[in-house]
């Protein structure tokens, strides 16, 4: 069966987990993904080298294909840490009988599944008056196919080396100074001090084009 034919579903899930659930998803044999782009990023705050990041565009939200209906009991029993072990628990939900004597006694039953909030693996399911909405198989795909296609350019640098700026704030305010080189955070430009030409390092923040 391809894609299209299956019936989608729209989850809530715990935010910035969105792909890790998907993973685990994938290995208990279910059909899901997540939006995501790639994007270029600093290594650390120290670095200058970026390396490629993967992150889903909807914030807490993934999507689930079903050939049929499906296990609504089975996915909400799915939990968070049972699931990462490749596992699928089911917890029923305790009966009570009371004997002749009045003495309560707790037995097991086939009741709703019992896992608290913040160890779902699946939150909750988008719908209308509480029933499950099937969301719109041709959207799904293209959103499949577009995800992650391509790895987002880095946002531009604000100047250019050689360029002429002036400093807006610090010791050096009012000064015009040229770039020599910079990179997303700061720039290193060339001023005239005490009757030479130093190069001092100044936030990108501080500087406007001259």
């Amino acid at each position: 069966m391809s894609l299209i034919d299956l019936n989608w579903y729209c989850f809530r899930v715990h935010s910035g987990r969105e792909l890790d659930t998907v993973k685990i998803l994938h290995n208990l044999n279910y059909c899901a993904f997540a939006p995501s782009e790639k994007k270029l990023r600093r290594r650390n705050f120290r670095s200058k080298s970026r390396i490629t990041v993967e992150t889903a565009i909807f914030s807490g939200y993934i999507f689930m294909g079903f050939a049929g209906q499906p296990n609504w009991r089975q996915l909400w029993a799915l939990e968070r840490r049972s699931a990462s072990c490749g596992l699928t628990m089911m917890r029923k939900s305790p009966r009570y009988h009371v004997d002749e004597n009045r003495d309560v006694h707790r037995i097991d039953g086939d009741g709703e599944p019992i896992v608290p909030f913040q160890d779902r693996l699946l939150i909750s399911v988008v719908g209308d008056a509480g029933r499950p909405r099937i969301a719109d198989n041709e959207q799904i795909i293209k959103a499949i196919q577009l995800s992650s296609a391509a790895v987002d350019a880095p946002d531009p640098l604000p100047f250019e080396p050689g360029q002429k700026v002036e400093v807006t704030a610090g010791a050096f305010d009012g000064f015009v100074v040229e770039v020599v080189d910079l990179d997303e955070d700061k720039a290193r430009c060339l001023m005239e001090l005490f009757g030479s030409q130093r190069e001092v390092e100044i936030s990108n923040g501080d500087l406007q084009a001259a």
